[in-house]
């Protein structure tokens, strides 16, 4: 051990007697102070943070976008020529909280109506990405946007300070081959339904005509002959089926069926009508179990001459029918019956005509709405009328002359409502074409318009109207422009928009020919399009909304067969069917 020399231990005890002195005089009683921060007796500082206002408690600003949030979007913003079927993705910069994202926050709008698009979205935490799967494929030659909320928030809660925006456009649809449903039958009158997630059912009837110089045995029934038949097929996962028989066998000899029409609601259920030894009868078919029901009676009671009928169905499934019937005066009425998914047809007696009753009254058509409103309207003794009813029955009582002209033949009506309960009318009195328009539930006959012109005679006029107000008109009319040898019957269309018929009248086919037998379809954000026969041939032509023009006409069915009865059905996301009758076999095709 060391031991100090006495020197060293008198310089200690200094250095320590001068350390004491030092720290009295540091005291906190003292005014000196060292720079920062001073401790006092309590142990707490004696020194203010200049650092920090301690009655400032505010979080540092939020500076999260959604630009730097969400990394990338499928599709790209701006993106044209988007397939209809696309899912729409989105991959994050950092992990979200789940239950963030969903239907309220990640929303697919369509541009024209500002509708959010139903579908799915799912949250995936291994990619940091989110899906929105549409229930259907997203309408063609429509743009779309999408919107991810500012709601949506990070695991560690933090949301971003805007909404995430983004466009695309999907491409225009395109024509499929045409497909043969039927062989070496007669077949005729088909027509089609879709659902917006493209399954299609096809109705037709199967004319059996009895061979020539056939006579019945002598106890009054025919041999041999099967009766006429009501078939169908239906397109479903990607097939389609066998033609099926859906009316059931007839007593022989009233085996015909005259008449036939088919409606479908939102959910893919679909009904059908058809007019059978004078009465009018009925299938359902069920989407969720894909079974035909029982037939039911429409007509509640038997007629003299039943026919003309026509079906509504509304997209939630409320269905109207109406037929005219004659009684053994011969003097016609019309007569209505109601559908509900829930309780099927009525089917007592107090079902009343809508009509005064005439001994002569055109067929009819009809139309309805989502909310159940039922439109009517019909020519009796050369007068058109009209009767409505909201969410209701027709009746009599509420049966109106919507036209005010005088001394000429009206016929052929056509209507069209929309879900605002608003309705469009055309028909033909004389030689012209005429419209009138149903708002606030009132007709004024004093508004009617006068569509077409010409002065030579025309025919076949077709009407739709959305529930934007947009509509559309169609109807064939002899040329009166041309040499008499070279006169032919055009298609003429017109139309309505922001409440009036446009000035413009376009002749939408070509003029060598005569044009005959057109049909309209027309869905909300769709183009209208136009089906009709000419030589023998299925053409086609719509009108572009976007640029206000009719596009060239194109062929659907191929020259060197004999087509006709087209029938065209157009659903709410601008897919479209086209059926007809080619060498006595049933075509469809089908833009998609």
């Amino acid at each position: 051990m060391r031991i100090c020399s006495t020197s060293t231990r008198l310089a200690i005890i200094l250095l320590i007697s001068i350390g004491c002195t030092i720290l009295t005089s540091c005291s906190p009683s003292s005014d000196f102070k060292f720079p920062g921060q001073v401790i006092n007796s309590t142990g707490r500082s004696d020194t203010p943070d200049t650092t920090q206002n301690p009655d400032d408690q505010t979080t540092p600003a939020n500076t999260l976008t959604a630009a730097s949030l969400v990394t990338s979007i499928s599709p790209e913003d701006g993106a044209f020529g988007v397939e209809p079927s696309v899912v729409v993705t989105a991959t994050f910069s950092e992990p979200m909280a789940a239950e963030s994202i969903n239907n309220t926050t990640f929303l697919v709008y369509r541009d024209f109506n500002n509708i959010p698009v139903e579908g799915e979205v799912l949250y995936d935490p291994a990619t940091n990405s989110t899906a929105f799967t549409p229930l259907s494929n997203f309408a063609l030659t429509s743009s779309f946007t999408i919107t991810i909320s500012k709601n949506i928030k990070t695991v560690s809660g933090v949301s971003p300070i805007d909404d995430f925006i983004s466009q695309f456009t999907v491409r225009e649809g395109g024509w499929n081959e045409a497909k043969s449903l039927t062989e070496h039958n007669t077949n005729a009158m088909p027509k089609v339904v879709r659902d917006i997630k493209g399954n299609e059912t096809v109705e037709w009837l199967i004319k059996r005509p009895l061979p020539s110089g056939f006579c019945p045995n002598p106890f009054g029934w025919l041999l041999v002959i099967l009766p006429d038949a009501l078939s169908v097929s239906q397109y479903t996962n990607g097939e389609w089926s066998t033609p099926q028989t859906i009316s059931s066998p007839t007593s022989i000899p009233h085996f015909d069926i005259t008449s036939h029409d088919i409606g479908i609601d939102n959910a893919g259920n679909i009904i059908s009508i058809w007019e059978q030894n004078n009465t009018i009868r009925s299938k359902t078919y069920t989407f969720n179990t894909h079974i035909w029901s029982k037939e039911n009676m429409v007509s509640n009671s038997s007629g003299f001459d039943i026919s003309k009928s026509k079906l509504a169905v509304a997209s939630t499934g409320k269905t109207a029918a109406i037929w005219r019937k004659s009684n053994e005066s011969h003097i016609y009425n019309i007569y209505p019956n109601y559908y509900s998914p829930d309780s099927g047809w009525i089917k007592d007696d107090t079902l009343l005509p809508i009509a005064n009753g005439a001994d002569t009254i055109s067929a009819p058509d009809l139309s309805i709405n989502a909310n159940g409103s039922v439109i009517a309207a019909w020519a009796e003794n050369n007068k058109i009328y009209a009767n409505y009813a909201r969410s209701g029955k027709l009746n009599a009582l509420n049966m109106t002359e919507i036209e005010n002209i005088e001394d000429d033949e009206a016929k052929t009506p056509k209507i069209s409502l929309n879900d605002s309960d608003n309705a469009l009318a055309v028909w033909i009195n004389g030689n012209n074409v005429y419209s009138n328009l149903f708002t606030n539930e009132t007709w004024n006959p004093l508004s009617t318009f006068r569509l077409d012109n010409l002065e030579e005679p025309a025919s076949d006029p077709q009407v739709v109207l959305t529930n934007s107000g947009n509509g559309m008109a169609v109807w064939i009319q002899l040329d009166e422009t041309a040499e008499d040898a070279d006169r032919r019957k055009h298609l003429y269309a017109r139309r309505f928009a922001e409440g009036e018929w446009e000035d413009e009248i376009h002749s939408i086919c070509h003029r060598s020919t005569h044009a005959s037998a057109p049909k309209i379809a027309m869905a909300d954000g769709c183009d209208p399009a136009v089906v009709w026969v000419r030589d023998n041939v299925i053409w086609y032509n719509y009108y572009h909304l976007l640029g206000e023009a009719w596009d060239t006409e194109s062929k659907l069915s191929q020259d060197g067969h004999v087509a006709s009865e087209p029938y065209i059905f157009m659903s709410d996301n601008c897919s479209t069917s086209v059926v007809w009758v080619q060498d006595k076999n049933i075509m469809i095709k089908s833009l998609e």
